[in-house]
């Protein structure tokens, strides 16, 4: 049995996971609604006169449930409202990937209003495809049923702000529903999930309460990741450290790997490797903050959260890592490399995401 446990607040991602944006409506007026219910639907009226199998609905039923909507609306607005017969099949198309395409464990990402400070909220599905329920929904004074497809949140207050002007494009973009690109994944799964695994991509989210990050926190940051990094490519690599080579002139050579300061309000330091190095870093750090012995890295148990049905890997990749950054700590690198890691703790108020606790022993 391990001497130590870190479970991280990380997340492995199944193979295939996708992100989707849904939109709440014109003028975004759904917004809260779709918060409060926990449930994705479209802005369409009449489907609750369908079954409780959306997998039995026809085309032909869709649409005549579109055509009477239509008709609705323009009997209240007084006037042709924005919705043509000619774009039903897109409409359709929407509903059938939001019930039927999108899988459970896959995020949905909803626009909450307009402009820079606007919030965004961001949730797993939780059932399988297929799987409804009914919603109950006002509409300002008037309330309809639909159906829709449960969500579990994982964030209602990300701001638009954190997002870059092409994915703020996206979200202002009125289609109903429809799948986001490759190049969005990342910046929606920081959002969604701080620290996150999907294919070899790992990256590590470490969040501070500080607005601005002194100069000493910079440097006291930028020496802590980088020496944890250098010594982990020179053991992979078979590079020798000398013994005079300490801990913090091992933080000032180049290691290659991506460091971001996120300049949200709070801070945070991201770490994105190829391979599970970001991840060996959130496992060490709250070690290195607690100044546990160096012999502590070489008997520790590592694991993360598993979204729909992925495998957590951690703890048979992640000890072995920590076991060849052991190695090459050696020479008081450790003992200095606590030291750093509580000054960027105490000082740039870094906080650990990898919870550190001692199993309970067996009754013998």
């Amino acid at each position: 049995m391990a001497d130590y446990e870190v479970e991280l607040d990380a997340y492995v991602l199944p193979d295939g996971h996708k992100v989707y944006k849904l939109f709440p409506g014109e003028t975004y007026r759904l917004n809260k609604e779709i918060v409060g219910s926990k449930a994705a639907f479209l802005d369409v009226r009449g489907l609750d006169t369908l079954n409780d199998d959306p997998a039995s609905w026809t085309d032909d039923e869709l649409r005549a449930v579109m055509k009477d909507d239509r008709i609705r609306r323009e009997f209240a607005a007084r006037r042709a409202v924005k919705r043509p017969a000619a774009q039903d099949n897109k409409r359709i198309k929407f509903l059938r990937n939001l019930f039927f395409v999108a899988k459970r464990g896959d995020l949905v990402v909803v626009p909450l209003g307009r402009g820079i400070n606007g919030d965004v909220a961001i949730g797993e599905f939780s059932t399988e495809p297929g799987d409804i329920r009914r919603v109950t929904v006002m509409d300002g004074t008037a309330e309809f049923s639909t159906w829709g497809r449960p969500i579990s949140w994982r964030t209602t207050t990300a701001k638009r702000s954190r997002f870059t002007v092409e994915m703020n494009s996206r979200l202002h973009a009125p289609a109903a529903f429809h799948l986001l690109e490759a190049s969005f994944l990342e910046e929606v799964y920081l959002a969604a999930y701080g620290s996150f695994n999907y294919d070899n991509i790992y990256v590590a989210s470490f969040p501070s309460d500080k607005e601005r990050f002194t100069t000493t926190d910079q440097a006291s940051i930028g020496v802590w990741f980088n020496g944890v990094s250098v010594i982990y490519q020179r053991e992979v690599n078979g590079g020798s450290i000398g013994d005079e080579e300490g801990f913090i002139d091992l933080g000032l050579e180049e290691s290659g790997v991506e460091l971001e300061l996120m300049h949200n309000s709070p801070l945070s330091v991201i770490m994105r490797t190829v391979g599970p190095l970001a991840f060996s870093a959130l496992a060490l750090y709250p070690m290195a903050v607690q100044g546990l012995p160096l012999s502590s890295l070489q008997n520790v148990s590592v694991s993360a959260k598993a979204v729909a049905g992925a495998v957590d890997k951690c703890n048979v990749i992640i000890p072995p890592e920590l076991a060849q950054i052991a190695r090459g700590s050696g020479h008081g690198r450790w003992l200095t490399n606590c030291r750093i890691g509580k000054r960027v703790k105490e000082g740039a108020t870094v906080k650990p995401t990898g919870h550190l606790k001692t199993p309970p022993k067996k009754p013998k």
